[in-house]
């Protein structure tokens, strides 16, 4: 006898010793090692008078017969059962047997080296308690299907059992269809070293126990089914007509491990599972294999599903695959590949489903109750048989025409790191699915990403992704080999690509929180003739988009039509309580073709913050039409309570093409508060970034403008304060041949510039406009409001309505032209301080609407305020008050309880003994309420007039002949009998 029980065990189990050295598997292998194999096939005797009998054909052909018939089963049980390497041992079959039903009830293992088959078509069950090995060698023979058990009995439908630890003769028994596998405490295992089982096509290939391993193994099994299934506590496996298993209730599973290039294969013309149930699954350098085979098929066939059961964790890694893939002319769809464990570990390796014909791919879910990680590495870039991908895929490959379906993750805390993802593609007529991501926390990491995309007529498909507490999106490599490796930025990404007709996918994001960061994307572009996708993004709590001097590329989220793109791009729609932009990160909406560009929209329910730059390019929200584009640009809508730009941070609405740029529509509730710059230290060159006319600072503030041919949109900002500073701007332009649109502001409580610019110049095209109303309006420090026009165009307005116009520090009000006419300024003011209209700029405060080409083409500046003329300047007001004591009699003190009061300039006495010595001319009264504005229009050439009636007030009465009282201006002289006012006198009360 050989002893084959360790067969090879220290070469072949180190790479599963290495890799998984958890205690279940040491104990996995000092059950190898203990049990020797007898090469031996050894009947016993508790069938009483129906023995199994072996047949020695020759040393290497064995023939099982005998055993004990009852029903449509045949029973055989065995002391030992051995198989040696070069030996082939089968059943005898006879007629009307469906199941040969064999247990071993000896003490040893069985090893399986050599072949093991059924004369007829009889399913064959192999139950040994103490443990099953396959080895090098090993191969089955069966035309039905085979299950390898350590269970101690079979149970059937009558309640009877067939026990391999209690043997019992089962001839009384009436038994059908076997039932069910029943365990006790801490199952054998069941190995495979080194072995090829294959089965006939669409039977069932089962192996059920403690431990399962396959090591350099497969399984094959055409069109059927691969049941695998490792227990570790007593409870009964229920088979189902062996198509599928199910257990009863609290049964604990085992370990399954299938590792060193092991396979299983069930791909075939139709139908073809695999089903794992397990504690831990690992599968290492391995495979999985469904779907329809090429050529194979018909219209109505179905690969079957992958489904993974694991209650610890699964670890799939070291460049292993699932695929359930549908072959080129295959006909038929496909299955699904579902797992549903406690961690999903995937990292090197690929989960694929796909199509390259017409049938549409099944489902790809992953359900974890607490961790899902997504890992790849550059050292392990090339996945054998994956096309170089990692992480999980569902895909319509070139020239398919069947549609891809969903890819569905759901985990509380979820990991995408390195250069891998969850990828969903279409590349052929088919649409691609949707990728569905629900969880409690997300994180994209080192260049990781999920992504969706057509090359071709198909659509992309959806992202949706639904995490209750917080999103990070990361671009920043920290493994100094992924430096070497090509690769396209990470993040979040659903285009539709160069050269492709089909529509863009939809990005839809829930959240608490939204961070994206470090050269991170967050897009939906276009580049072909199809539509760009939406985004939308709710998220409770925040956004974040953030930048890095580190970073190769900029922080994006963006909705954009690229190239040479015929489609139109897609909106972007953010709600969410604080939004911030900043370290020179971007977000955009914008086309650089001759689409059109989606709008952008943000709700922000307390602030919006644009601050800062990194590597010499600011902070930006925008809504651009490129230099090479032709469409429309988007409008931005912003509605938030504060709005925060600082150190160069920009909000822009731009066109650099020929298309009309964008509308900026601003409700900021509480502020808006623009201030700083940033230094330009990049030399290349930017379009969508608005530079000072130095060329050198990046302004802070809020930009409609057409550097291109095109017009520039409206400048909309309504709040409660506006605050501009430290060369801020607020701009509406044109650079060349297009129109600057207009500016307003509206600001409820007030509008103050330090060193602030509201500007609308233009070059040509219509003048551009501005218009500012708020009560309180202060410009200081050289702030500049200005509707300039160089070349031929003609000064735009500008419209101020306040009750208090401050402007101090030179700081100008214009609307000059070079070589046409100066535009019109309106001011309507209750009053105006520090400046006055000049014709010309000074080294004061100016409001000046002047042309180079003369004074007949200066503009005209209106003025209408309430008593105050702006060529008096500041009004100096006295210091000091009158001696009330010296203006007051003393009369009776018991007469105190009444009171006379005067109001008025000269409407007191010198003393209270004199009178008004002047004369009494009658006048007429002027009603203020109706006449209290001063309107004046001036050109350059004019000084300022007052053309209204004097107001003077009236100082007395009198009364004519008639009774009639008038009032008059002076005070009448009184002929007294003395010549002055008589003092009260008191009296005594008695």
């Amino acid at each position: 006898m050989n002893n084959q029980g360790s067969y090879n065990l220290s070469k072949s189990l180190h790479t599963l010793i290495y890799s998984f050295t958890g205690a279940a598997f040491t104990g996995f292998l000092q059950f190898a090692i203990a049990f020797p194999t007898f090469a031996q096939i050894t009947p016993d005797n508790t069938l009483g008078n129906s023995p199994s009998i072996v047949n020695n054909q020759n040393f290497n052909n064995l023939q099982i017969e005998g055993g004990l018939r009852n029903n449509s089963n045949l029973f055989h049980s065995f002391q030992e059962f051995n198989i040696n390497q070069g030996q082939r041992v089968y059943f005898n079959n006879p007629q009307n047997i469906n199941n040969i039903i064999t247990r071993v009830t000896g003490n040893n293992i069985s090893n399986i080296n050599g072949l093991l088959g059924v004369s007829g078509s009889a399913n064959l069950f192999l139950i040994n308690p103490k443990g099953i090995i396959f080895g090098a060698g090993s191969s089955l023979d069966i035309n039905g299907s085979f299950i390898g058990s350590t269970a101690e009995s079979i149970n059937f439908s009558d309640g009877s059992i067939f026990s391999a630890v209690e043997p019992n003769n089962p001839q009384l028994l009436t038994i059908n269809v076997p039932l069910g596998l029943q365990y006790g405490n801490n199952p054998a295992p069941i190995q495979l070293q080194q072995a090829n089982l294959t089965i006939k096509p669409n039977e069932v290939l089962g192996l059920i126990g403690g431990n399962i391993s396959l090591d350099n193994s497969s399984l094959t099994v055409p069109g059927g089914t691969v049941q695998l299934a490792g227990l570790s506590s007593v409870g009964t496996v229920n088979l189902n007509d062996l198509q599928s298993l199910s257990f009863s209730e609290g049964t604990s599973f085992n370990d399954i491990y299938i590792v060193n290039q092991s396979s299983i294969n069930v791909a075939a013309a139709d139908n073809g599972n695999i089903f794992i149930n397990a504690n831990n699954f690992y599968l290492n350098d391995s495979n999985f294999r469904a779907g329809i085979k090429q050529g194979l098929g018909n219209p109505n066939a179905k690969s079957g599903d992958i489904r993974i059961n694991a209650t610890g964790n699964t670890t799939i890694e070291q460049q292993s695959s699932i695929n359930n893939t549908l072959e080129a002319n295959s006909l038929g769809n496909g299955g699904q590949i579902y797992i549903k464990t406690n961690n999903l570990f995937l990292k090197d390796s690929i989960i694929l489903a796909n199509t390259y014909s017409s049938g549409n791919v099944g489902d790809l879910i992953i359900e974890a109750a607490n961790k899902i990680e997504i890992i790849s590495s550059p050292s392990n870039f090339t996945l054998k048989g994956a096309e170089g991908r990692k992480g999980l895929f569902s895909s319509v490959e070139r020239d398919a025409t069947g549609d891809a379906s969903d890819i569905t993750v759901s985990a509380k805390d979820i990991l995408i790191s390195g250069l891998g993802g969850i990828n969903m593609s279409t590349g052929g007529l088919g649409n691609a699915g949707r990728v569905i991501i629900n969880g409690d926390r997300l994180k994209i990491i080192e260049g990781a990403g999920v992504f969706s995309n057509t090359d071709s007529l198909g659509n992309a498909g959806e992202i949706s992704i639904k995490v209750s507490d917080s999103i990070e999106v990361s671009n920043k490599v920290t493994d100094p080999e992924f430096s070497d490796v090509k690769r396209q930025p990470g993040g979040i990404i659903a285009d539709v690509r160069r050269g492709a007709a089909g529509n863009g996918g939809k990005i839809n994001i829930e959240t608490g929180s939204l961070i994206v960061k470090e050269g991170a994307f967050l897009t939906t572009d276009t580049k072909g003739s199809g539509e760009g996708g939406d985004i939308n993004i709710f998220a409770t709590e925040l956004v974040e988009v953030i930048g890095s001097e580190e970073s190769t590329t900029d922080t994006q989220l963006v909705t954009a039509v690229r190239g040479r793109a015929t489609g139109n791009g897609g909106n972007l729609t953010i709600e969410t309580k604080n939004l911030t932009v900043r370290d020179g990160a971007l977000i955009n909406s914008g086309t650089d073709s001759s689409s059109n560009s989606g709008n952008l929209q943000v709700k922000a329910s307390e602030s919006i913050q644009l601050l800062g730059t990194a590597n010499g390019v600011p902070s930006r929200l925008l809504a651009q039409v490129g230099d090479n584009g032709s469409g429309n640009g988007g409008n931005i809508v912003l509605e938030t309570q504060e709005l925060i730009l600082r150190d160069g941070g920009q909000i822009s609405a731009g066109n650099l093409g020929e298309g009309k740029g964008g509308n900026i529509n601003i409700l900021a509730g509480d502020s808006v508060n623009i201030e700083g710059f940033a230094v330009i230290s990049s030399d290349e060159d930017i379009d969508e970034i608005v530079k000072d006319e130095t060329g050198t600072l990046f302004p802070s503030g809020i930009f409609s403008s057409s550097p291109g041919i095109g017009d520039a949109g409206n400048l909309n900002i309504e709040t409660a304060n506006f605050n501009i500073s430290n060369n801020a701007q607020v701009s509406v332009s044109s650079q060349l041949e297009g129109a600057a649109g207009n500016l307003s502001i509206i600001a409820t409580k007030k509008a103050l510039f330090d060193k602030g610019i509201l500007n609308a110049d233009t070059v040509a095209g219509d003048s551009a406009n501005i218009s500012l109303n708020s009560p309180n309006i202060q410009l200081r420090y050289g702030s500049r409001i200005t509707t300039n026009a160089t070349q031929t165009a003609t000064g735009g307005n500008i419209n101020i309505d306040t009750l208090t116009l401050v402007a101090l520090e030179n700081s100008d009000i214009t609307a000059n032209a070079e070589q046409s006419f100066g535009g019109q300024i309106s001011i309507i003011a209750q009053g105006i301080f520090g400046t006055q209209f000049r014709e010309f700029l000074t080294s004061e405060s100016d409001i000046t609407a002047s042309s180079e080409l003369g004074a007949e083409f200066n503009g005209v500046v209106e003025i209408d305020t309430i008593g105050t003329d702006p060529n008096s300047g500041l009004v100096q007001l006295p210091t000091g008050l009158a001696d009330s004591s010296q203006k007051i009699a003393s009369g009776c003190g018991q007469n105190q309880t009444g009171k006379f009061t005067v109001v008025g300039r000269g409407g007191l006495p010198q003393s209270p003994s004199q009178l008004f010595r002047v004369n009494n001319p009658i006048v007429d009264l002027v009603n203020v309420s109706n006449s209290g504005h001063l309107k004046t229009t001036v050109s350059s050439t004019s000084s300022i007039k007052n053309t209204r009636k004097k107001i003077v007030e009236a100082q007395g009465w009198i009364v004519d002949a008639e009774g009639n009282v008038e009032f008059v201006a002076e005070v009448p002289e009184v002929v007294a009998n003395s010549g002055g006012i008589s003092q009260a006198h008191c009296q005594s009360s008695i």
